[in-house]
């Protein structure tokens, strides 16, 4: 096996173990709020909320061009638009069950994640700075895993789902890993742009199909389920 492979290997079990690390701690943390579908939902939206908030938009608009991240951003924001229309104006199965379309979100939003993060790995295997980023990816990974289980747990969906799902971003990151290993892509300008897209796709799926849609059903509760997630998340990169 070439070295390129091992290391794309290597990359995937690193995904895949937190996805389910992350998974697994929600699972077995969500016994309260698992009465209730919109508690899970929104505290899986404070999750990838607080994501964005205290760690990916910082990190990205302070090492890339401004102007670049917020044109992907726009474009991440559009792409999730023309998904809903695209699911609200046809009949697909996604709709069988309430929160279906939720799960289905935050999986097409961490998939197209997972490819410029993947792709800047493989780069990052070139100029030294490898461990730092894999051992980042990880971290993101394991709230990213959590709000995945949050959200499947909440559309009722099985264990093999959410497994599938894991398994695919994972594979999806491990690829473009590779290929980030094997063309070295150098174009700076369109590295900024998919980030900023993966950007606004998440922030789409957390604000919008999430908190803004969950949140019409205001009460104290809701409230505080949401400063649940949002919180949880700070005192996770305090304490990593």
């Amino acid at each position: 096996m070439s070295y390129d492979a091992m290391v794309s290997l290597f990359v995937f079990l690193f995904i895949i173990s937190g996805s389910m690390i992350g998974g697994m701690i929600l699972k077995v943390t969500s016994g309260l709020l698992r009465k209730n579908a919109i508690y899970l939902n929104l505290f899986c939206g404070g999750l990838l909320g607080g994501l964005l908030i205290f760690d990916l938009i910082p990190e990205t608009l302070g090492n890339y061009n401004a102007i670049g991240i917020s044109a992907g951003f726009f474009l991440g924001i559009l792409i999730m638009i023309i998904a809903d229309h695209f699911l609200h104006h046809n009949d697909i199965p996604v709709h069988s069950k309430v929160g279906n379309e939720t799960f289905f979100f935050i999986s097409l939003a961490l998939i197209i994640h997972s490819i410029p993060t993947g792709i800047a790995l493989g780069l990052s295997f070139d100029n030294g700075n490898s461990s730092s980023l894999l051992l980042a990816v990880l971290i993101h990974q394991v709230p990213e895993g959590a709000a995945l289980m949050a959200a499947a747990l909440s559309s009722q969906l099985s264990f093999n789902i959410f497994l599938f799902i894991s398994l695919l971003i994972a594979g999806i990151f491990a690829a473009n890993t590779f290929l980030g290993l094997t063309f070295q892509i150098k174009s700076i300008k369109i590295d900024t742009l998919v980030l900023g897209t993966a950007v606004g796709t998440l922030a789409y799926v957390s604000f919008y199909e999430i908190l803004f849609k969950e949140l019409k059903k205001f009460s104290l509760h809701t409230i505080f389920v949401t400063l649940l997630g949002f919180f949880a998340i700070k005192l996770y990169f305090l304490f990593i």
